[in-house]
């Protein structure tokens, strides 16, 4: 027969506290495993953050040029479209060498010179016959002339409103 009796060695409490080390020991390499992916999700995080700052930071200095190039482009439309709406000095030089060379031996009341789509001069003036009318309606021919107002006065001059183009 056997002897069975009490085992008085310290077996079991060594196996115990190995068993309780490698524990330990699994834990402590789970968390620093766990700590280390918490650490680099945290860098990773941080890295994200700050290329996404940079690309807000860029993203608002593209909007300011944009602002800037559409408000510059503004400018020069509306400097264009004034451009467009003014006298262009080679028609007023144009102009003014016309009415030196006017055959008119009446009188010229007004002169407006005038800009709408294109450089144009009205005549205001009176002649004292038909005649002499028709001598300045024949030197303007080269141009588009059109006749606004055309009517007799009591002292039996003509007096006329000339629409004069310059294109």
């Amino acid at each position: 027969m056997e002897w069975s009796g009490i085992n008085l060695t310290n077996y079991h409490q060594i196996n115990w506290s190995k068993n309780a080390i490698l524990l330990i020991a699994k834990y402590l390499f789970l968390s620093l495993i766990a700590v280390t992916i918490a650490i680099i999700i945290h860098l990773y995080t941080n890295k994200i953050n700050q290329i996404k700052n940079n690309y807000i930071l860029e993203n608002k200095q593209l909007s300011e040029k944009i602002t800037n190039k559409n408000q510059r482009l503004n400018q020069f439309i509306l400097k264009q479209k004034l451009k467009n709406e003014t006298i262009n000095g080679k028609n007023i030089t144009k102009i003014f060498e016309e009415l030196k060379q006017l055959p008119i031996n009446g009188s010229l009341q007004e002169i407006n010179i005038k800009h709408r789509y294109y450089d144009y001069f009205e005549l205001f003036g009176k002649v004292p016959n038909q005649k002499a009318f028709d001598r300045l309606s024949a030197h303007l021919k080269k141009y588009q002339t059109s006749i606004d107002m055309f009517q007799t006065n009591a002292n039996n001059e003509l007096e006329f409103m000339l629409k004069v183009s310059i294109k």
